[in-house]
């Protein structure tokens, strides 16, 4: 059971002296690797976004099952690409048939669609799981730190630094407004929240 991925990159010199470079993404799965309940529905996937994404998938299942299982608790969530672009790179809908639908902006690497996975499917979690939101809603320290510079303003809104959290946490990504270097050392009553009611 395993996911192959392969990405090629080519740089090439331009009319103008310059160079340009640009990447492209396939994968193939084998078997059944760990999926749990994320469904991608339709046949409109560009190549690359479905590598990155089925990796992104791996990965979060792998490194984070516990948060997996959580998220999963509700049944399968479906998965669509919607190529019309946006300046967001995703948003949850909780419908049957579309639960998350992705945009191109998350999907240009595995990060960001690690990234972006975590924050939509966070949405979900919020929506099955009210009472772990509540307490997020309450936990000591955590109103003090909002919004998160991440995805400010918009994090000022309890449900989006839900989820923003919660994608910091597990994709690790980083971003230049942390001050410290890292959400935990910016973060901390958010990173001890999802250390201990989310992913563990």
């Amino acid at each position: 059971d395993s996911l192959v991925m392969d990405t090629i990159t080519v740089t090439a010199d331009t009319s103008d002296g310059g160079s340009q470079t640009t990447s492209g993404s396939a994968s193939i799965i084998i078997g059944s690797p760990p999926n749990k309940c994320f469904v991608l529905v339709g046949d409109n996937w560009p190549a690359n976004f479905l590598a990155n994404l089925q990796a992104a998938i791996v990965k979060i299942t792998t490194d984070h099952p516990v948060y997996a299982a959580k998220v999963c608790a509700g049944g399968d969530i479906e998965i669509v690409y919607d190529p019309t672009p946006h300046t967001y790179w995703g948003f949850h809908f909780h419908l049957s048939g579309n639960d998350i639908t992705l945009y191109s902006g998350g999907l240009g690497s595995q990060l960001n669609a690690e990234y972006i996975l975590t924050h939509e499917s966070a949405h979900h979690l919020n929506n099955i799981n009210p009472a772990l939101y509540i307490e997020y809603v309450h936990y000591a320290g955590v109103p003090e730190e909002r919004p998160i510079c991440s995805y400010d303003p918009d994090t000022l809104l309890e449900p989006e630094a839900f989820a923003e959290a919660a994608a910091l946490y597990g994709s690790e990504k980083p971003f230049s407004c942390f001050v410290s270097g890292s959400f935990k050392g910016d973060y901390p009553f958010h990173w001890e929240f999802e250390n201990t009611k989310v992913f563990h």
